[in-house]
């Protein structure tokens, strides 16, 4: 599918897609220099993870909230195939990724699956949730994107990521929007459901010890983005995960609000009723012992 891209200086120029954050070590502090100058508004503070209830089932990697009736929180899971499978030498784990549609306590009220692999993404909006998966999905023809599900599991369409295609780390929808995670440009973009028109991007920046790794975003009840962040560590006692906030307008990193290290090992992010809520993906590249949990994130 060929895309068009709506303003010429989408990526580039004024939103400074490269960057940096400078940052003394992974505790959180105010960075120096003329990087850290250009940033010295930045606020830094903390917060807090309260596990919940365990996923329906293992490997959730993504959430989305869903208002309409009957209300609850969507969660979808992440199968270790193909490349990923090797990476971590594990069997690769038969069947689609599911995505669970849970009230507040966990219940199972819906289950629907898609031909999405290593599914990092979910967005729910229009009546459909929408799938996004960071590996090709072996599906005629082989994808890398995004496939759109409505309740009765029929696939109403599957496109790849504009601008580049590439996996992705997170989806919400926002206002009559698909906002993805867009790994290959290390940028969230606004994308028009129907045209399938990038219109807009929001560089991450993740260049420092502390902001290194970037999983999944939400909206909060203002419109400002919320992008859960990961530092460079050795292991799970080490992990630092951060919430980064950005205003969307002028695509500026606003706040970061890290939690201890250790606990709240976020891949999937949600907002809702005035707290975030992550999840665990539990892979076997960490020792995380929350593995599995949904949880809420309060900041401090």
């Amino acid at each position: 599918m060929t895309m068009r891209i709506a303003r010429r200086d989408l990526l580039m120029g004024s939103l400074g897609l490269g960057a940096r954050l400078a940052a003394s070590d992974v505790a959180m502090a105010q960075p120096r220099g003329a990087e850290g100058a250009r940033l010295r508004d930045v606020r830094y503070r903390q917060a807090r993870a309260t596990n919940m209830f365990k996923a329906p089932e293992m490997y959730p990697n993504a959430l989305a909230v869903m208002t309409d009736p009957p209300g609850g929180l969507w969660i979808a899971q992440q199968k270790l195939k193909g490349i990923q499978a090797e990476h971590y030498h594990v069997p690769e784990q038969a069947g689609p990724d599911q995505v669970f549609l849970v009230d507040w306590t966990g219940k199972v009220l819906k289950t629907l699956s898609s031909a999405s692999e290593v599914t990092s993404g979910i967005a729910y909006g229009d009546g459909c949730v929408w799938v996004v998966a960071n590996n090709e999905a072996d599906y005629p023809p082989p994808v890398t994107g995004v496939f759109q599900v409505d309740m009765n599991n029929k696939t109403l369409s599957v496109r790849q990521i504009p601008l580049g295609g590439g996996g992705s780390h997170g989806a919400k929808w926002h206002d009559g929007k698909l906002w993805i995670l867009a790994s290959r440009l290390n940028a969230i973009i606004r994308v028009d459901p129907k045209t399938w028109i990038a219109d807009f991007a929001i560089p991450v920046v993740r260049d420092n010890d502390l902001l290194s790794g970037v999983h999944d975003f939400a909206f909060d009840d203002e419109g400002f983005i919320w992008i859960v962040m990961l530092n460079r560590s050795g292991g799970y006692a080490q992990s630092v995960h951060s919430l980064s906030k950005y205003d969307p307008k002028g695509a500026k990193l606003l706040e970061v609000a890290s939690m201890p290290a250790g606990t709240g090992y976020a891949h999937g992010l949600a907002y809702h009723d005035g707290a975030f809520y992550g999840c665990d993906a539990g892979h076997p590249d960490h020792d995380s012992t929350n593995a599995g949990w949904i949880f809420r994130i309060d900041l401090i």
